[in-house]
């Protein structure tokens, strides 16, 4: 059965939770992400950071501040681990994909850290689900329709 290591992203940037917002705004910028895992000093994944969390806590700031007009100044005196997510799920690599799946959508969540005894290793995002969906559909012998009662499926013999 497919398992998360199959899919995952491994190569993943990640930011120090005692750094600023700055670090994180500039590498999602940088890399075009969306989801930033953040570590502690030891390598530990200890949280998550999102685009929506940097617009929301900016938003939050120039309202209780706003003698601050710039962003970036803003960006800077805040702390990454003030505006972190800290209770986040995460999969082991070794999970099934099936066994993620439901994660994903039941939480409408858009990425999954993948964490191996406290550290992080990887991450999925619902982009790589996608990908995932789109080589199967691709290379399968399957027809899929929509029908009243739902999806439906139909598998064709392989072609000798």
């Amino acid at each position: 059965m497919l398992q998360i290591k199959d899919i995952m992203t491994q190569n993943v940037f990640a930011v120090p939770e005692d750094q600023t917002l700055n670090l994180a705004k500039g590498l999602m910028e940088l890399e075009e992400i969306r989801h930033v895992p953040v570590v502690d000093a030891n390598n530990r994944f200890v949280g998550l950071i999102t685009r929506g969390d940097l617009f929301n806590r900016m938003i939050t700031y120039i309202k209780n501040h706003c003698e601050l007009a710039r962003k970036e100044e803003i960006h800077l005196r805040i702390p990454i681990k003030s505006v972190m997510k800290r209770d986040v799920v995460t999969v082991d690599p070794q999970d099934t994909v099936v066994s993620a799946i439901p994660i994903l959508l039941d939480h409408r969540f858009g990425c999954l850290p993948v964490v191996s005894d406290g550290l992080l290793v990887g991450i999925v995002t619902y982009v790589d689900f996608l990908k995932m969906a789109h080589e199967i559909l691709k290379s399968s012998a399957v027809d899929f329709s929509v029908t009243d009662e739902g999806l439906s499926a139909r598998c064709f013999p392989e072609k000798t």
